[in-house]
């Protein structure tokens, strides 16, 4: 079984030689590391080709995408699950099965908002 390294924005010669399973690891289990890679590449400026050398972060485990409830699962930002997850502390998707999380979802819907009185 061959294994297929794939980073966004790092050439691909890069990826293969410099990055292996190990650093993908360490990336994921160790949380304040994060992976540089450096490498040249051609940018053209001035109607004029150079080449560069760019270093990038190649691998991070920060996600800033998803909103996570707990080790395994995360949510979407701006997803109502993730207010319903704040109410009761459970994950979401742990705790119930889908039909339990829909209606859940359905509930939390369809309550009034709040009116900027009762805060106060």
């Amino acid at each position: 079984m061959q294994t297929i390294k794939v980073l966004k924005g790092i050439s691909k010669r890069t990826v293969n030689t410099s990055l292996n399973f190990d650093d993908y690891m360490r990336c994921l289990t160790d949380s304040s590391t994060a992976i540089y890679s450096s490498f040249t590449t051609l940018q053209p400026k001035d109607f004029q080709m150079r080449t560069v050398r760019v270093t990038k972060k190649s691998l991070s485990p920060v996600c800033l995408k998803r909103y996570y409830c707990c080790a395994i699962h995360g949510l979407p930002f701006f997803s109502k699950e993730i207010d319903i997850f704040r109410e009761t502390g459970q994950c979401p998707m742990c705790t119930k099965t889908f039909e339990e999380r829909e209606a859940q979802l359905l509930e939390y819907l369809s309550r009034e908002p709040a009116s900027a009185t009762d805060t106060e």
